[in-house]
């Protein structure tokens, strides 16, 4: 059998495109005998964490991606192959998100390749009509491998799929021909956006959300068939008869992109906090002395004494005492205009944080453990969470913002997804439903934890639960995290 890894899978976390979790393209690809795969989501690195520990549990080889949809609307799959190169990707996706209007991307070719430094790239080819080797992508590829060739980690790649089109020979040909003319070759893979034929039907919903229509009048924008899943190596080889190099090179950018890991990355913490001639450590050691004198004029307790000592050696030893400063550091301008703050969770074991006023319960007196806080066994950095009034909150904020620089600082995001009651009322309007059965649905699905419940209701309505769109909806209320 041939050796392939699917190395450009669309995850969910392609909003409204992808039709399955990292966790689910990982299983069925470690199931059908890939090398590895890798994620490549649209402008996003949301999805790698999740297809790491996945890939991590199944002893499957992991490639991070990502596929750049640039303001000309070319595209283009990348990977890292080292932590420096890692690094200038998600700097490039931030200065793209940045730009842009909320949801947004707006990156240059020319950005894309000051960028491109111990990257593997590959061009994705438009859908349009079959090119020869001389149209206007061919020719245009031409020109960008020139800029791009000194930077990358292999030569360049044209990605080719088959879409069972009815001439899927020939263009895969035409596109072997093209990533020769540009001194680079062929990347096979399957354009994947679900682990399972089955969630071809799923993919066409998220579409019609996604194009606010419904799924009977998505046209051109609907698949033309469920084939975009993952596919067993054997198969691939199936469909690449004639290319076995693009199979060969699937297992290249592998290797190239298992040069980095995100086991690499570690919390790096500012240092504008640092006083003159100290280190972090003798400056937070500086700190809690003073703040300790403030608190016991006549010498603090033993007990007190004695947990300072431990704390700020483990501090010292996992090197998180910039961490603890840049939170003081917000906690002392807030208090300097009068912001009420408190912080909470496990910080409150900490004795280092209630001697700074970070928080406000005494250790010493509830007999809490640090190491609930920090561990140097535990190897995971600390979590101080604080919070503000949220009348004055934005201050607080802006107070960051200016300090740290609008380019270093950031307001943390979470990916919210379906939960039944809104996958039904959003399903509902891509299957053309009407808004009164819909509600119908959406209500039970609150309570209901089968889909029994929701063809109760169906046949309430004087509906068929069989019909199409019913099965449908009331599928997407079972699966509540779609």
């Amino acid at each position: 059998m041939p050796g392939y890894a699917e190395v450009a899978a669309r995850s969910n976390h392609t909003l409204l495109e992808g039709a399955s979790h990292p966790w689910e393209l990982v299983a069925t690809a470690k199931a059908l005998g890939h090398a590895g795969i890798g994620l490549c989501d649209l402008n996003s690195l949301a999805g790698v964490v999740r297809g790491h520990v996945a890939a991590r549990k199944a002893g499957l080889r992991y490639a991070v991606g990502c596929r750049l949809r640039l303001v000309d609307g070319s595209e283009w799959l990348a990977w890292p192959t080292d932590r420096a190169s890692y690094g200038r990707l998600a700097r490039l996706l931030s200065l793209g998100g940045m730009r842009a209007p909320a949801g947004g991307f707006e990156v240059t070719f020319a950005e894309m390749a000051e960028h491109a430094h111990g990257w593997v790239v590959a061009a994705v080819p438009p859908e349009g009509p079959r090119e020869g080797p001389d149209g206007p992508f061919a020719a245009r590829l031409r020109d960008r491998a020139a800029a791009l060739r000194p930077k990358l980690a292999m030569p360049l790649l044209v990605a080719a799929w088959n879409g069972y089109r009815g001439d899927d020979r020939d263009r895969i040909r035409s596109l072997s021909d093209v990533a020769a003319k540009a001194g680079g070759s062929m990347l096979a893979t399957n354009d994947v956006l679900h682990h399972h034929p089955g969630r071809r039907r799923l993919a066409d919903v998220l579409s019609a959300i996604r194009l606010w229509t419904t799924v009977d009048a998505l046209g051109d924008a609907a698949q033309r068939n469920a084939e975009r899943h993952l596919k067993a190596p054997g198969e691939m080889a199936r469909l690449f008869p004639d290319h076995p190099e693009a199979l060969a090179n699937t297992l290249r950018v592998l290797d190239a992109a298992s040069g980095f890991s995100l086991d690499q990355l570690r919390h790096e913490y500012p240092d504008e906090i640092l006083e003159p001639g100290r280190t972090p450590q003798q400056t937070l050691v500086a700190r809690v002395a003073e703040a300790v004198r403030e608190r016991w004029p006549d010498g603090a307790p033993e007990d007190i004494r004695r947990r300072l000592r431990h704390e700020l050696r483990v501090v010292e030893e996992l090197g998180y005492a910039p961490y603890f400063l840049t939170v003081h550091e917000i906690v002392r301008f807030a208090r300097s205009r009068g912001i009420q703050c408190q912080g909470r969770g496990s910080a409150a074991n900490s004795t280092i944080c209630y001697v700074l006023g970070i928080t406000a319960v005494d250790p010493e007196k509830h007999d809490l453990l640090f190491e609930r806080f920090i561990s140097a066994s535990r190897g995971e950095p600390p979590d101080i969470d604080v919070d503000f009034e949220h009348e004055r909150r934005e201050e607080v904020i802006r107070h960051v913002y200016e300090r740290y620089g609008r380019e270093r600082a950031a307001i943390v995001g979470t990916v919210v997804r379906f939960r039944a009651r809104a996958a039904v009322r959003e399903v509902g309007k891509a299957l053309g439903l009407s808004g009164d059965v819909t509600a119908r649905l959406a209500r039970a699905a609150w309570g209901a934890g089968t889909d029994r419940d929701l063809a109760g209701i169906a046949r309430e309505e004087g509906l068929d639960p069989g019909d199409r769109r019913l099965r449908l909806a009331i599928e997407s209320a079972r699966r509540r995290d779609r």
